[in-house]
This record gives C-alpha cells, sequence and structure tokens, in this order.
C-alpha cells in the first residue's frame, strides 16, 4: 500500500480535499488495477479511482442466489458491483447487502439504482440514477452519483447537477437494445470531450472492445451479460480485466 500525492480535486474538482490511498487488486501473482479511497475530512470517505474502472452491473434476469454466487465470485477483480434489480423491492435490496458482506465483499463496491435511502443507510459506493433523474435534488455525498445518459446534451447537464461518473451508451449493438442502433466510438469520444468527469462506455462491450473505448476517452468499461452470463463469469471478469490493465500499461 502507498500513498498518492497528488491533489484529489485534480480528478474531481468539485469534491473536497483529503488523500489518496492505493492498494493493487490482488489476484494472484499480479496486479489488475489500483483502487482508490479518497478520505474526506469532513464527509468521511469518498471513494476513486486511478486507472481504467470495471463496473459490472446485475443483469435483472437471474435469481438472487445465481446473482449473489457470481458476485460473490467475481467481487475481487470489480471496481464496483451494480446491484440493479427493478423488480426487487426495499427488503430484497438490503438482504443482498447484507449477504454480500457476511461474504466479505467491501460495501464500499457497491453500487445501487434508485435506492437513496439504503445508499446512506449503508454507507455504500454510490447511487446510480437514470437520465431523467435530477441529480442535484439528490445528497448522498459521501457516496457516488451515477447518471446514465445518451448524448454530449446529457452529459454536461448531468455534470453541472453534480454527477461524479456517467455510463454513456450503448456504443455497441447489445441485444438488451435489440433494433436500437448503437451511438458509436465517435460520439462516445466527444462525449468525453464534453465533460471533466469519468464517462464509463456501457452496451456491447467485449474484453477486445475495451482498448477502443478507452482510446476515446472513456475511463472505463459497464458491463452486464458479458460477464453474469457467461459460462465461466470469473474467467470472463479476469479477460476485461486484463483489458483495462494492459492499456493502462500503454498509456
Amino acid at each position: 500500500m502507498g500513498c498518492w500525492d497528488g491533489n484529489p480535486a485534480d480528478r474531481f474538482p468539485h469534491k473536497g480535499s483529503g488523500f489518496f490511498i492505493w492498494s493493487g487488486l490482488n489476484t494472484g501473482s499480479d496486479a489488475f488495477g489500483w483502487i482508490g479511497l479518497i478520505f474526506n475530512h469532513s464527509n468521511g470517505y469518498e471513494r476513486s479511482f486511478i486507472g481504467p474502472m470495471l463496473h459490472v452491473i446485475s443483469t435483472g434476469f437471474q435469481s438472487f442466489q445465481t446473482w449473489l454466487d457470481i458476485t460473490i465470485k467475481i467481487h475481487p477483480y470489480a471496481d464496483y458491483l451494480h446491484i440493479r434489480e427493478k423488480s426487487w423491492g426495499d427488503e430484497k435490496v438490503i438482504e443482498a447487502i447484507k449477504q454480500l458482506k457476511q461474504a466479505n465483499v467491501p460495501v464500499y463496491k457497491i453500487i445501487v439504482n434508485n435506492r437513496y435511502n439504503i445508499t446512506q443507510d449503508y454507507r455504500l459506493a454510490g447511487l446510480h440514477l437514470p437520465e431523467s433523474a435530477d441529480l442535484s435534488e439528490i445528497t448522498v455525498s459521501p457516496a457516488l452519483k451515477g447518471s446514465s445518459i445518451h448524448s454530449q446534451e446529457m452529459a454536461r447537464k448531468k455534470a453541472k447537477e453534480g454527477a461524479d461518473y456517467l455510463f454513456f451508451g450503448h456504443v455497441f449493438e447489445t441485444n438488451s437494445k435489440w433494433g436500437v442502433p448503437a451511438r458509436g466510438t465517435e460520439e462516445l469520444k466527444q462525449t468525453t470531450e464534453a465533460v471533466s468527469i469519468p464517462v464509463i462506455a456501457i452496451g456491447g462491450i467485449t474484453p477486445a472492445r475495451v482498448i477502443t473505448c478507452l482510446r476515446q476517452g472513456a475511463e472505463g468499461v459497464a458491463v452486464m451479460s458479458g460477464i453474469y452470463e457467461a459460462s465461466d463469469p470469473v474467467a470472463a471478469i479476469q479477460s476485461f480485466r486484463f483489458a483495462l490493465k494492459e492499456e493502462a500499461t500503454h498509456e
């Protein structure tokens, strides 16, 4: 473990001052990434990341137990784990968080969709909201606030509302958006250039496409079925992690 002497405001200008701690992801003999923890003296901790991020999102189609078993296995390789289960009530989401904690999955990796109170009560990493939500009306400090967006205009709007990161997509064709044209890598590039906060590429992401997304300015990728529905989810996430590491090494 070591300390980074830089100013966290250089990474997130709208965040408070503090210090940065990093450690390699222990995945055997190699380290696949660097997890960061920004400590804000007034608020507690805020988690950030130096290097490309890997967000893994639940699909909404698996049983609770299947999702839980996979999440416990893959968490060492993920930077953030999103619980995006629209059919689950608050009690089920809380049970999911409790079981993850019992399995030693850190709460600072867990992001939930649309559950403001749960994010606060369990001091999770963050809250993710749809494009239609007004982030300026929501305070979850010190947790992160993320938003899905589909245009440069909305990226600028969400940045002004206080978003800490954005999901932009879908970048490539994907079965979850069947028949809807992909927005493509050029629009991804334009979106990353429109804002100073991290833009994460989502939609049809494969390990082979990671390098393209990062070279268009994305600060990471988000994956759903490519990991959760893979025949071997651990091998799948390792492939994504390796792709991210390879590009970070060459930068």
